[in-house]
């Protein structure tokens, strides 16, 4: 009886111990940051995922293709939709012809941030893609071979 007192008594200071002191997490940030970790859910993920090609479409295909290469080179796709929305932020602003023909343009030389759509859009670069109708007819000559020549 004499050696189960003392193992009796650390038990009980043991667990008055662990009732009385604080919680571990005291920072006064910790309800946002849970709340945070909470939103990052995979069905949230795969919500916005789904939408974000989806809001490309309404300002043109090529935004949308934009969006879907964007979110496509990205480790994890949820790193692509800051991007995409820095992009509908755009749309805002410009017109959403010249939003489309810049991520055409944005594509073709693989850019892949908002900051190169911005800049094709302030430098008028988007333009040359706006008009898709060529200016000059193709060269007919006698010496030109074609496509029906090669193999």
């Amino acid at each position: 009886m004499s050696r189960t007192l003392p193992l009796m008594f650390c038990l009980v200071i043991g667990l008055l111990v662990l009732s009385c002191s604080k919680p571990a997490d005291t920072n006064r940030n910790a309800a946002a940051t849970n709340s945070a970790a909470s939103s990052a859910t995979p069905a949230a993920t795969a919500h916005t995922a789904a939408t974000t090609p989806a809001a490309g479409e309404k300002i043109g295909p090529s935004a949308a293709a934009f969006f879907q290469t964007v979110i496509a080179a990205r480790p994890h796709p949820e790193q692509g939709f800051r991007t995409c929305l820095g992009i509908l932020s755009l749309a805002r602003s410009y017109d959403h012809a010249r939003v489309d023909a810049a991520c055409r343009r944005g594509i073709l030389i693989k850019a892949r941030s908002v900051a190169s759509i911005r800049s094709i859009l302030k430098s008028g670069l988007d333009r040359a893609f706006l008009d898709e109708t060529p200016d000059h007819q193709p060269l007919r000559h006698g010496n030109i071979r074609g496509q029906g020549y090669f193999h």
